[in-house]
């Protein structure tokens, strides 16, 4: 009896360290960092804003129209840790008189009118007109065909439901030249062209992704600079396409739900193990949390860096906390097995199999839960 009141001393104090540890790790996050104290530090009060645009709105119904439509014909090299990709295709603008008199008041270029402001790669990036000239037709408006090619950020990257994941890949263009301004003394907008059709070319899907759909919306950039200029200029016309993907449903679930499940399944069935099987039994959860490390290693490698718990962390988070609890239910149960006296044996052999079973059956019900749970909450 002694040397059981020394074990379970021993194991309480190992309980306390790990606690004291814990709480000394959360009043270390909340202590402020020597980035924090800088002091030539400033808050970042307010950041560009993408807003939607109503063409019809006072002040801008009579603004001219720069109509753009767009045809992202490849599309290739996607990367989600760097949220980037690669994609080529065609872009053209028509414009009317209204606009053609501001080009040539301000001298403009014709590839300086629309930019895509997403690119990221300046020396990989081209933009080429298909003709020396714009084409002008009967009704007074003019059109310029460009070829693109490029490398582009992805700005809206929500991985939450990951490994479901639902991609949209943007080319958002916007209007650059200052004479342009929405808020200026000549604003200009700029439209998608009214029929949207063919905005994704043969070529434009991604390996290992469905594509569902696009959008081609017209969008106000306001900018918090004033670019330097005496008269602040700060929001720009802009037309974003939106190319959709999801990964596909089974292959997802095969991929990286699948082996967590066969881990998890191992794991709840470990309790019906004899309880005289101490060794086996207490190696069983200590293999089970080194393989789950392994395996979300693996798929975090897939994703960039994240503020938030993706569904499949959560899922891990869930079987960490199982595992440990399972681990430490082991052990109590091996060292009643082994302290227990002759004729008290068949007694706690009841006791710690009533305990196993409440593990699996509370075990299995919260990871249904939490499954739920964080799947509901995104």
């Amino acid at each position: 009896m002694v040397e059981v009141q020394i074990r379970r001393k021993r194991h309480l104090g190992v309980l306390l360290a790990l606690l004291g540890a814990a709480v000394l790790m959360l009043i270390s996050l909340q202590r402020p960092s020597a980035l924090h104290q800088h002091p030539d530090m400033v808050p970042i009060s307010q950041r560009d804003q993408v807003v939607a645009v109503n063409p019809d709105a006072p002040g801008l119904a009579a603004a001219p129209r720069l109509r753009v439509g767009v045809q992202m014909e490849n599309a290739y090299n996607l990367s989600i840790p760097d949220q980037t990709f690669m994609a080529d295709g065609w872009y053209w603008i028509d414009w009317p008189p209204a606009v053609q008199a501001l080009i040539e008041a301000n001298k403009l270029k014709m590839e300086g009118l629309v930019e895509i402001v997403n690119n990221i790669v300046g020396y990989d990036f081209e933009v080429a007109p298909e003709t020396d000239e714009p084409t002008l037709r009967a009704d007074g408006w003019r059109h310029q065909l460009f070829r693109f090619s490029g490398h582009f950020y992805v700005d809206d990257l929500d991985l939450r439901d990951s490994p479901f994941n639902l991609l949209s890949l943007p080319l958002i263009f916007e209007t650059r030249p200052t004479a342009f301004a929405v808020d200026g003394s000549t604003p200009v907008l700029l439209l998608p062209e009214a029929h949207k059709q063919g905005l994704v070319g043969a070529y434009a899907s991604i390996k290992g992704f469905q594509t569902i759909g696009a959008s081609f919306e017209p969008m106000l950039h306001r900018y918090t600079t004033n670019f330097g200029e005496e008269t602040p200029r700060q929001e720009y016309a802009q037309a974003v396409l939106r190319v959709f993907y999801r990964t596909p449903p089974w292959a997802s679930f095969a991929l990286w739900v699948l082996p967590l499940l066969i881990v998890m399944a191992i794991v709840f069935i470990a309790p019906s193990l004899e309880s005289s099987l101490g060794d086996l039994r207490i190696a069983i959860p200590s293999t089970a949390l080194l393989t789950l490390v392994v395996m979300q290693q693996t798929y975090q490698a897939e994703l960039p860096p994240l503020a938030y718990l993706t569904f499949l962390d959560k899922l891990y988070l869930y079987s960490y906390l199982v595992s440990i609890a399972l681990f430490v239910l082991f052990v109590w149960g091996s060292n009643v097995h082994s302290s227990a006296l002759d004729d008290q044996r068949d007694q706690l052999t009841r006791r710690v199999e009533r305990a196993d079973r409440w593990f699996q059956m509370l075990g299995l019900v919260g990871f249904v839960l939490a499954a739920a749970l964080a799947w509901i909450s995104g």
